[in-house]
């Protein structure tokens, strides 16, 4: 599914699964294990589970980098 831009050009605050996952670049089912495990809140709107813009940015900032791509001098170990 493609992500829709709202009138002012921006992505929307909140987005379908599908939405979201294309935004993360993870599989829709990817998202519902996060938040089944309670890394990524999922909400409710008219029925609809939905992401919200921000909550999937803190989560992405939020990431341990892979394989000792981080800041120079910082490795893991």
């Amino acid at each position: 599914m493609q992500q829709t831009e709202n009138k002012r050009g921006s992505l929307p605050r909140g987005m379908s699964v599908d939405d979201a996952a294309a935004y993360v670049g993870v599989h829709r089912v990817t998202l519902y294990r996060l938040s089944k495990n309670g890394a990524l809140t999922a909400r409710k709107i008219a029925g609809k589970t939905i992401y919200l813009r921000d909550d999937l940015d803190r989560f992405l900032e939020g990431l341990e980098p892979a394989y000792g791509d981080g800041p120079p001098g910082k490795t893991k170990g």
